[in-house]
């Protein structure tokens, strides 16, 4: 490969970061900038160029793909080509089903190179299938995707510049697939492209690349790290790390520079190095651990390219990570690439240093691809659309404009993609359907459905065309986008039956309806539902008899109270049944059913009705822990603070209170248990008596719930009511 000329244009702000482009028409001049210099000295007009991605985000994908190899059963470059080709379209399904899984992981991918990493002829393993003769190819390899965000900020850049793009790839595979020769990759070798933002990293061992991966951190992380301590702004700190790292090991070294304060400072190296050591060592830890993650274990050697490969003690740094001897980490130029001429760029020397320097690699790669491995290309379409609803205008109002659009052509580019790629969202390609409602009757959930929505209509060069119809080359599309659905609308007699069912009530023939209500308010057939509604379908006794002219079944109640306690008695109840079984009110009746529903009327209670009878006609005590009775000799009935006779009838609302009028005393209790006491007397002794702890009388009154303590005690030793037994 000859380099017949080259242009360097570095940028003087931070237009792209962590290999992103972050201001597309800045990085678009600049690439514009680097055209027009190379057309201008070789009187060329350029209008494409190939392109190499960053690894930000990056996503590997192994598949495997196999073909009969037709006859005379040769392997041609056809088939080879459609091998990949099949390979990358089953990585492509296999990663679109890993994000179904896993919602909320960003937008698109695309994909943007792969690498075979064995080929099988036959059963049998071979490096170069090209011009064997076999029956059957199986290919297995390496599929790399990248957020669509990051292809798309550099499919934007070049076409600022006016730049078709001739084909897309992954950094690291382009400087693999060049600096890495076949005869190099039987060994376990780990390529490091430490460029501005991202370090890249390519595995290779046993024939093949295995395996790509990237850190988010390079050579600006050390550029921010000067700028920050030395108050400097970011393209004086990057030159002054650029002229450090040309010093390489001149410890001595010091570089002049200026402040955003204006004041000239000397930095020197030894200053520099200290102020670098922890981000160089945080680099290469993560270097390391993306290296023996990818490769299973520690590689037999490291190769670093890349501009930020030239830091001063990254390589120590890298070899300590990983536990290498600090002789099998090594910079690398573009020795590396094969036969590749520099003699015309040799009279500019600043250029072809840089060139054959580590940072030279990854552009020679990215050319070496374009010569001798083109990988993806682009095919051309133009795209108008029509039918722009107002809502559209403020992100498709652009399109009402035929616009050339660039399709990445994995083997099979489709009209779907060119229109994605116009900007076009697959949204408003598909004619989603309208939003759904659940809603849930009589507790079982239910779906309602929006209505669907009306697909684009496209025309490829005047016809009507499916949108997963091959797209040729040039092609004009002319495309009416989708028609969305409407949202799921319904009535609750949508959803639910009120019809009337026939049904007899006491022997005769009566028509009801169910009693419809939604989240808990009573609603009629014709009444619109919500997402989420509850609706209920109430066939109950007590929902339909009164359509029949029976009830409101519910029952009459007399409340008052007795002696502070809340109290109830029913004056009305009703006696239900179903098909002769005993009912209640929510029980369910179904077509057909006979219904006996009838009031009974209870009479009004009266005052000697309410008050219990152990109330009136006993008084309860504890003797010695025990309960006893004792009989009362009259009560008398209070009824809101006033006496009433017996026979008062009890009125809603009526406060009662029970009062005994002639309460027993001690003698009636001594009368009463006199047979039981004698049993535990004894000479010298005599019964003590308390009454709630207290010594006991004769006549001490006792009262319901009184405590009696009575025990046997010797003469003159306890207190309380003596009572001797006779000898």
């Amino acid at each position: 490969m000859t380099v017949v000329d080259a242009e360097v244009v570095e940028h003087d702000d931070r237009a792209m970061r962590d290999g992103q482009v972050h201001d597309i028409p800045e990085v678009g001049r600049r690439v514009a900038l680097v055209a027009q210099r190379l057309a201008a000295r070789n009187g060329l007009s350029l209008e494409r160029a190939s392109v190499a991605a960053a690894g930000r985000a990056l996503r590997t994908v192994e598949a495997s793909a196999a073909a009969a190899v037709p006859k005379p059963g040769e392997v041609t470059d056809s088939l080879l080509r459609d091998l990949a080709i099949s390979g990358v379209a089953e990585a492509v399904e296999r990663l679109a089903a890993e994000r179904a899984e896993a919602p909320g992981r960003g937008g698109a991918f695309h994909c943007v190179g792969f690498s075979v990493v064995r080929y099988l002829l036959d059963g049998e393993a071979i490096d170069n299938p090209l011009g064997q003769r076999g029956e059957r190819l199986e290919a297995t390899l390496i599929a790399t995707f990248l957020p669509r965000v990051v292809t798309d900020g550099l499919l934007g850049a070049l076409r600022r510049a006016d730049l078709d793009v001739a084909g897309l790839t992954l950094e690291p595979i382009a400087a693999a697939s060049a600096a890495i020769p076949a005869t190099m990759r039987a060994l376990n070798l780990a390529l490091v492209d430490v460029g501005a933002g991202t370090s890249d990293i390519a595995v290779t061992r046993e024939g093949a690349v295995t395996g790509y991966a990237m850190v988010p951190r390079a050579g600006d992380a050390l550029t921010e790290a000067v700028a920050q301590h030395f108050l400097l702004d970011f393209p004086e700190a990057e030159r002054v790390k650029i002229n450090w790292g040309c010093a390489g090991a001149a410890g001595e070294a010091e570089f002049a520079a200026t402040d955003v304060l204006g004041q000239e400072v000397a930095i020197r190296a030894e200053d520099l190095r200290a102020i670098c050591r922890p981000v160089l060592e945080d680099l290469a830890m993560r270097i390391a651990r993306e290296v023996i993650g990818l490769n299973g274990r520690t590689p037999a050697a490291v190769l670093c390219i890349g501009g930020g490969s030239l830091s001063p003690g990254l390589s120590g740094a890298l070899a300590a990570a990983l536990g290498l001897p600090a002789n099998r980490v090594g910079v690398r130029g573009a020795e590396m690439v094969k036969a590749v001429d520099l003699a015309a760029v040799e009279p500019r020397a600043e250029l072809a240093g840089l060139l054959r320097g580590p940072a030279g690699v990854t552009p020679l790669g990215i050319a070496w691809g374009a010569l001798y491995s083109p990988g993806f290309r682009f095919r051309d379409a133009w795209v108008r659309v029509t039918g722009l609803r107002p809502e559209d205008e403020p992100t498709l109002g652009h399109l009402g404009e035929e616009r050339r659009v660039q399709v990445l052509d994995l083997g099979r580019a489709t009209v779907f993609d060119a229109l994605v790629s116009a900007g076009i969202p697959a949204r408003d390609l598909t004619g989603r359907p309208g939003l759904g409602m659940a809603v849930r009757v009589d507790g079982e959930l239910r779906l309602i459905p929006g209505t669907a929505g009306r697909p684009a209509e496209v025309r490829v060069d005047g016809e009507p065309a499916a949108l997963d119809a091959s797209l040729p080359e040039g092609a004009r599309l002319v495309a009416r986008i989708a028609t969305p659905g409407e949202e799921a609308r319904a009535k609750v007699g949508d959803v639910v039956s009120a019809d009337a069912m026939a049904i007899t009530v006491n022997g005769a023939p009566v028509t009801v309806s169910p009693r419809l209500a939604v989240d808990g308010q009573p609603a009629t057939p014709e009444q619109p539902l919500r997402d989420g509604a509850q609706i209920l379908r109430d066939r109950s006794l007590g929902a339909l008899l009164p359509q029949a002219g029976v009830g409101p079944l519910e029952r009459e109640i007399l409340s008052y109270r007795l002696d502070g306690v809340e109290q109830e008695l029913p004056l009305v109840t009703w006696e239900l049944s179903i098909n002769g079984a005993q009912a209640f009110p929510e029980d369910q009746v179904s077509p057909g059913d006979a219904v006996r529903a009838v009031s009974v009327r209870h009479p009004v209670p009266r005052v000697l009705d309410i008050v219990p009878t152990e109330v009136v006609d006993t008084v309860r005590l504890l003797l010695n822990g025990s309960a006893i009775e004792l009989p009362v000799a009259g009560f008398r009935v209070l009824r809101n603070g006033i006496e009433v006779p017996g026979e008062t009838p009890v009125a809603e609302g009526d406060d009662f209170r029970v009062e005994t009028s002639a309460l027993p005393i001690v003698a009636d209790l001594l009368g009463l248990i006199q047979s039981e006491l004698v049993g535990g007397s004894g000479p010298g002794k005599h019964l003590q008596l308390q009454v709630d702890g207290l010594p006991a009388q004769f006549t001490t009154p006792l009262r319901h719930g009184a405590r009696i303590d009575a025990r046997w005690v010797e003469i003159h030793s306890g207190s309380g009511l003596s009572w001797a037994p006779k000898e």
